[in-house]
């Protein structure tokens, strides 16, 4: 059983026109991101699918609306901007936070890159993708009967599907090969512990009234019988008011103690809150104090090394640029240029600060030659989406870039 094909079926051939309509998209640029969004999504499901967690977290899904596969019952309103549409798209984002996490920011720019439209409608477009696709799956595990082996066994089984669903020139997908299924949180088990807690507190509740006016219709007329006791109430005030005074003398020693108590600790804690406040600002003061004296030595290496030392940067920030405009000027296709010094923060694809200077001197050489294409040839596919992010917010048109992952170093490639 293919799942893609089966939900492209089930969606029908108005979806990518109702969906460009909705997103002022192109609709041929919307049927190329949703071609590469379905079989992207089923891999995470087919890697994961020997693991509890996921099994867990799709059957705790297809209890949500909708996700037993009665979503696909009115597929003709989902991208029209009415109800089913924002509760599709708040149940996709639940979605992503949970099976992806952060790693779909990574994955919806590189479809939005690879489609050509907006950031704004990759997203949308994943959001109402991820629970269409469970909704797919969590049909097929109603209507089947299967049990969390079938399971496993129908995720697995997708894996030929999806490398041939796969798009050419989309290498997006491999953004989410290192995803992992986070356990699910134990949600709807506390909710029924709740309605059942609630539903046998109503029925004591209830049955003894029932067997009270049942049984003991003639207790109302015993009532009247209450007014004798007034006489005797009204003579014990004069005789309890002592035993009152009693007790209220024997406990208002107590009472005295334990008031001094409560104000002899409101009082100590808040001269500990002042003694621990002078400490920080003293301790604040000496840390400060020391700062200043590392800004005053540094500040004077500085000065030393300027002095003594011919700066390092500007010097290569000269050999960089002649070499990427001889570069750009070559016209050789194929011909590329290593970019050593561009340094990423650690464990991320963000391009650090003191690198920016790297990716103006490009962009300048880049418009000074606005023939030259270029391909950004870097360790993981993030790293050259960044560096053309970076090459694009410097004015540099998107066309003119291609990305490409699994480089051995970060590099630039003329087409």
């Amino acid at each position: 059983m293919n799942i893609i094909n089966l939900l492209k079926y089930q969606l029908g051939k108005d979806l990518n026109e109702q969906a460009s309509v909705l997103l002022n998209e192109n609709k041929g640029s919307i049927e190329k991101a949703t071609d590469a969004i379905f079989p992207s999504l089923m891999a995470v499901f087919a890697k994961n699918a020997q693991s509890n967690d996921l099994i867990n977290v799709i059957q705790n899904a297809f209890r949500e609306k909708g996700m037993d596969g009665s979503v696909l019952n009115y597929t003709s309103n989902l991208f029209t901007g009415s109800k089913e549409t924002n509760e599709l798209m708040s149940q996709g984002a639940n979605m992503l936070n949970q099976f992806i996490g952060a790693k779909q920011y990574d994955f919806i720019n590189a479809v939005a890159d690879y489609a050509n439209i907006k950031s704004g409608s990759a997203l949308s477009l994943v959001k109402m993708s991820m629970p269409l696709l469970v909704s797919t799956i969590g049909n097929q595990f109603t209507n089947q009967n299967l049990d969390a082996t079938a399971l496993r066994s129908l995720l697995s089984s997708q894996k030929g599907h999806i490398g041939a669903a796969l798009p050419n020139g989309f290498s997006g997908h491999q953004i989410l090969n290192e995803v992992n299924i986070a356990p699910a949180k134990p949600v709807q088990p506390i909710k029924k512990e709740e309605k059942v807690l609630v539903s046998t507190i109503n029925k004591p509740v209830k049955e003894p009234v029932k067997t009270i006016n049942n049984s003991y219709n003639v207790s109302p007329p015993p009532q009247p019988v209450s007014p004798p006791p007034p006489p005797p109430r009204v003579v014990e005030p004069t005789i309890q008011a002592p035993k009152k005074s009693s007790n209220i003398s024997k406990w208002l020693p107590l009472i005295i103690g334990g008031i001094i108590g409560l104000l002899v600790l409101i009082f100590t804690i808040r001269a500990c809150s002042n003694t621990k406040a002078v400490v920080e600002n003293k301790e604040q003061k000496s840390k400060e104090l020391v700062e200043n004296e590392k800004t005053k030595a540094n500040t004077s290496e500085v000065k030393e090394n300027t002095t003594s030392n011919p700066p390092v940067t500007p010097q290569y920030r000269g050999n960089f640029k002649s070499d990427v405009e001889a570069l750009l000027t070559s016209k050789s296709s194929g011909a590329n240029l290593a970019i050593a010094d561009l340094k990423f923060k650690s464990g991320t694809a963000i391009i650090s600060s003191s690198s920016r200077y790297i990716i103006k001197d490009l962009a300048d050489a880049m418009k000074a030659q606005p023939a030259a294409n270029i391909i950004v040839n870097a360790p993981t596919f993030s790293q050259a989406v960044s560096v053309k992010k970076g090459l694009m917010d410097a004015g540099i048109n998107r066309d003119r870039i291609q990305t490409k992952g699994n480089s051995n170093n970060l590099n630039i490639e003329l087409q």
